[in-house]
């Protein structure tokens, strides 16, 4: 007898297990026409999340219709290793246990690393399966395979080969406690209270001064140089000249340099070329010094005398003291400013000088570039306006760091020899050291799409199933130019993706003066938490104001996991998903589920 409720776990018990033994997943007949998706690899981090389920079942959909359709249908799964995102789960793991990464050593880390690669690839098996999901086992891949490592490995040389990588010393955003390069895409800027601090740089030979002001004070001992704008009156007749460095007493040139904004601020700018991209630039144009001030765990370093192994905020903390008894502290002036984050560490990024390697992006972009202006290979965007995305991000390209002071990835194919230097797959023989770094994931990422079908060799599956028919990213970086404008005047090119502080003040006086509130959609995308603001400063709102005596009702998916991401669900009234059915019993429609209750 059939159960009146529908069990689907009951109703699905061992289906998906007979169709994987029966083969429905698989590719291969070459009778019929090939259509193939590559799945974007979910990271081994952790599990799937509601974006991968939803990702996956539009993937599912276009490939059982291309299956009835009377394709040979290739839905090719895979796990991205995610390197410093697995390695810093693992780190924390062990932290955990009393043990430390580097106690360990190389070996013994990266077993750690394949425990937990392990673990959560079985876990993502599970979830796949409840899924359903038609993916084709027999090709699964993974980006550390034997295969794709000598994809990256091709790559890297070939490239290298053609002067398009290059090994070189720049400034690269460092984190302190992961003790590693980062991708823009892994710093998330946050609004942290700080200060512009007013210092008198002592014109030399004389008693005038500059007044010079920073946010980072403790940067400058790393200063060769104070920037003027060649064109302001009040300092051009300066350049040439000298200051007195402060606390350091040492002479460093007035320099002229559009760098310098007549408008922002005093128009004086300090350079620390080590230690900020903008004044790496200025040095470069100027030919100054590089001094390194910072430690890799970003404490102090000898080149500051007394406060050498201070953290940079003790070290902010003793030479304000230290300029304010010499009376070289004019003012500080609070603000709140945005501060760079490692996404995986919370650390506050170092803008950092250090050799790594690089590839030269100026060729790619222009190519591209050049061949959107039309061609054979111009790209087709749909909708049109991601075209301007596009090139402006080419137009604003600089060259890509790749190299990740990590143990977890693909090691970089470089072997030192004293002062020598040998690109290739296999060691050049006896004295030579293979480079300790490993690649950026992106790099081996961004192969995917053909390195998991056998390339660099010439492979029937690659013969037969690339390019793909359809690719899939579930990527949303926000790592493009974001600003505020009016919902109005929301330029070309651009996408409104969160309430802005406008907004958010308005939604505030609402919220404060109702007695019930309704909320059914964030206002923005707040998965990422570059777009979250709003929605967070909105269901803040709701929560003192149901503190307050307010009824709340939150209403929707979204909205929901909004809710229960930034606050509990105590924190409201009501809680609850169906918020399209939500408004229409609001709006007065009769719906069956509730009519139903009602007869009964």
């Amino acid at each position: 007898m059939l159960d009146k409720k529908y069990n689907h776990k009951e109703v699905e018990k061992n289906k998906y297990k007979s169709w994987k033994e029966k083969g429905y997943f698989d590719a291969g007949d070459k009778s019929k026409e090939p259509f193939c998706i590559v799945i974007p690899p979910p990271n081994v981090t952790g599990n799937l999340h509601l974006g991968h389920a939803l990702n996956g079942s539009i993937q599912d959909v276009i490939i059982r219709y291309k299956k009835m359709q009377g394709y040979d249908c290739l839905w090719l799964p895979g796990m991205d290793h995610a390197a410093i995102a697995t390695e810093a789960k693992v780190v924390n793991r062990l932290k955990e246990n009393g043990i430390n990464k580097y106690e360990l050593g190389r070996e013994g880390f990266l077993e750690e690393c394949w425990k937990w690669t392990e673990e959560h690839r079985s876990n993502i098996h599970k979830q796949w399966e409840t899924l359903g999901l038609t993916v084709d086992y027999n090709r699964e891949r993974f980006t550390l395979d034997e295969g794709l490592n000598d994809a990256v490995n091709e790559v890297f040389i070939r490239l290298y080969n053609e002067g398009l990588i290059y090994r070189g010393e720049k400034i690269i955003n460092w984190d302190p406690v992961a003790k590693t390069a980062l991708s823009n895409e892994e710093v998330i800027y946050k609004n942290d209270p700080g200060a512009f601090y007013h210092i008198k740089y002592f014109i030399e030979g004389t008693k005038d001064y500059l007044d010079v002001a920073t946010t980072r004070p403790e940067t400058l001992f790393g200063d060769t140089a104070v920037a003027v704008n060649p064109e302001d009156k009040r300092y051009k007749d300066l350049i040439g000249k000298n200051v007195i460095l402060p606390i350091v007493n040492k002479l460093i040139p007035i320099i002229g340099d559009e760098h310098a904004d007549p408008e922002f601020g005093t128009g004086c700018v300090k350079i620390t070329p080590a230690h900020d991209p903008n004044d790496f630039e200025v040095g470069e144009r100027h030919n100054l010094e590089r001094i390194l001030i910072m430690n890799e765990d970003a404490t102090m370093n000898e080149k500051t005398g007394k406060y050498n192994g201070m953290t940079r905020e003790k070290c902010r903390e003793e030479l304000l003291k230290d300029l304010e008894s010499e009376d070289l502290l004019i003012s500080i002036e609070k603000m709140t400013h945005s501060v760079g984050h490692s996404e995986r560490t919370n650390a506050v990024v170092e803008p950092y000088l250090s050799k790594q390697w690089f590839v030269d992006m100026s060729g790619m972009s222009k190519d591209l570039l050049d061949a959107q202006k039309g061609g054979d290979n111009k790209i087709n965007f749909v909708p049109k306006r991601f075209e301007k995305v596009l090139n402006h991000w080419m137009e604003d390209c600089h060259d890509w760091c790749i190299s990740r002071q990590l143990w977890w990835g693909h090691r970089i194919p470089a072997w030192y020899k004293g002062e020598e230097i040998k690109v290739q797959k296999e060691c050049p023989g006896e004295g030579w050291t293979q480079d300790e770094d490993v690649l950026d994931t992106w790099f081996s990422s961004a192969l995917w799409p053909f390195s998991t079908l056998g390339w660099p060799n010439n492979t029937e599956d690659l013969e037969r199933y690339f390019p793909t028919d359809v690719l899939v990213t579930d990527d949303f970086s926000g790592n493009g130019t974001n600003k505020v404008v009016d919902i109005k005047d929301i330029p070309d090119g651009f996408e409104g993706v969160d309430a802005g502080p406008e907004s958010q003040k308005a939604f505030a006086e609402v919220i404060k003066s109702s007695k019930t509130i309704l909320m059914n959609g964030p206002v923005g995308a707040f998965e990422n938490p570059k777009f979250a603001e709003g929605t967070k400063s909105i269901l803040k709102d709701i929560v003192e104001a149901t503190k307050n005596g307010a009824t709340s009702v939150i209403g929707g998916g979204d909205s929901v996991s909004a809710a229960k991401k930034f606050f509990k669900a105590e924190d409201f009234t009501h809680v609850s998903t169906g918020g399209g059915a939500s408004l229409e019993f609001i709006e007065g429609k009769v719906l069956p589920g509730v009519a139903a209750l009602d007869e009964a």
